[in-house]
């Protein structure tokens, strides 16, 4: 299914770029890569999380930008090593998802392959799993573009929000949203791989990433 427009209002405080940690708290457009945006930004009356009324840069941009190279996310098989996974379970650290990783899986109780090695693999926005335990590859939509406000003069709030699973983070300078963790393996049995740049494809079409 195509997406001709999929809007996500992202209220950021934080434009980050991805190579070195550079965070603005007041963001300036002229930072950003001209050629992430779809359209020309505009300035629009927007409101707060905390139901503040303030004046938000709108910026759209498309499923990813051009010059980005996305994936590799799901390895077909066995003998194919795919992205990575930050594995919170036994033995938790930050894996490249390869054959090691998922025979470990395996071990604890997440099988993701079949007897003939071929990794069990779904597009979450067409299709549903069939079996219990499935890496997410999903496919984009280079129809989609994203729009997101950014508060001209950002509030501090009065106590921190704790992120929890997707929560919105900020935007990087190439236009690429940014989220915290992306659902874990114990709480869906599924594995939302993400590239070695820690992004992945929302079930919308468009490019994130959860790990900068």
């Amino acid at each position: 299914m195509k997406h001709h427009s999929r809007k996500v209002r992202l209220l950021v405080t934080a434009a980050i770029l991805c190579t070195p940690q550079i965070a603005a708290a007041h963001p300036d457009l002229a930072e950003f890569e001209q050629t992430a945006f779809v359209e020309h930004p505009t300035t629009v009356d927007c409101t707060l999380t905390d139901g503040t009324a303030a004046t938000c840069y709108e910026i759209t941009v498309g499923y990813k930008p051009a010059d980005l190279e996305i994936g590799p996310f799901c390895p077909a098989t066995l003998n194919d090593a795919g992205g990575i996974w930050d594995w919170t379970g036994e033995n938790a650290k930050l894996y490249r998802i390869d054959e090691a990783f998922l025979r470990m899986l395996d071990d604890l109780g997440y099988r993701f392959f079949d007897d003939d090695g071929a990794v069990h693999i779904v597009d979450n926005a067409t299709d549903r799993p069939t079996v219990d335990h499935a890496c997410i590859n999903v496919s984009p939509d280079e129809d989609v573009t994203i729009t997101m406000l950014l508060p001209v003069d950002p509030v501090m709030a009065d106590q921190p929000t704790r992120l929890g699973t997707v929560g919105k983070v900020g935007v990087a300078l190439d236009g690429v949203p940014i989220f915290s963790d992306a659902p874990s393996i114990q709480a869906t049995g599924h594995m939302p791989a993400l590239d070695i740049c820690g992004g992945h494809v929302d079930p919308g079409g468009w490019y994130h990433w959860h790990a900068t």
